[in-house]
């Protein structure tokens, strides 16, 4: 995960650098940028994209969670300890510090605590704005409360986990190439900027050193940046 951020550090650094190269002719505006976009930079690790990173990879996580409390639960476990068995066996997937494990040592130490697995649960679907995690929990602490089978509620809500999981694997594969078009498309304006700069020299200047010419390249790159997060928000997929 880190790697992922280094790597989008590295971006950000060069990108900021290249605006303000190729858009304004200026090395002071391109160091502008890239300032105005490490602090973006430092606030996504903190609650941006890093959030929505850990949280695909918790929805991924549950379904391997909800089919070990499934299985304690058909062996005749009570509730609160199918949950303990879970971490039991989730310690075996993943390590201490994935997502899904920390959630259930926490819940763990609720349960040690005697805090109620209907507070407990609460606070978990609370915690973790997953429509998956919000949903289970709802049924489930019905089915609690009314007596119902939550053998079942718990297969069956891991069955379509499974369901919804592969979907967006589907959906991911089907968008890639498109995905891959629209990366190449954000970059066709910096390179008809940066062809015109080699070949020919001197023949972009009035858009440089004029007000209406530095207008015309902030609504070239406005323009350019609009149509890059649109077509990132078209080709999300949520878990």
């Amino acid at each position: 995960m880190e790697a992922i951020f280094s790597k989008r550090l590295v971006y950000f650094i060069i990108s900021g650098l290249a605006i303000g190269i190729l858009f304004y002719d200026s090395l002071v505006i391109g160091i502008i940028v890239v300032i105005f976009l490490l602090i973006y930079y430092k606030r996504q690790k903190k609650t941006g994209k890093l959030k929505d990173v850990r949280e695909k990879e918790l929805a991924i996580q549950w379904k391997d969670a909800l089919q070990s409390i499934s299985a304690s639960l058909e062996a005749g476990y009570s509730v609160e300890n199918a949950w303990r068995e879970a971490k039991k066996e989730l310690l075996l997937l993943y390590p201490v510090n994935a997502e899904i494990t920390k959630e259930f040592t926490i819940m763990e130490c609720q349960l040690n605590n005697h805090i109620p697995m209907e507070k407990i649960l609460q606070e978990f679907a609370n915690r973790r704005k997953i429509e998956s995690i919000k949903s289970f929990v709802t049924v489930f602490l019905t089915a609690k409360r009314s007596g119902g089978d939550m053998i079942k509620v718990t297969r069956t809500a891991s069955e379509m986990i499974r369901i919804q999981l592969e979907t967006a694997q589907e959906i991911e594969t089907i968008l890639s190439g498109k995905k891959y078009e629209a990366e190449f498309m954000k970059l066709v304006p910096s390179i008809l900027i940066l062809y015109f700069r080699i070949c020919s020299p001197g023949y972009l200047d009035i858009f440089y050193h004029s007000l209406l010419g530095i207008l015309c390249m902030t609504i070239v790159l406005g323009i350019n940046l609009a149509a890059a997060v649109w077509a990132r928000r078209i080709a999300a997929i949520e878990l």
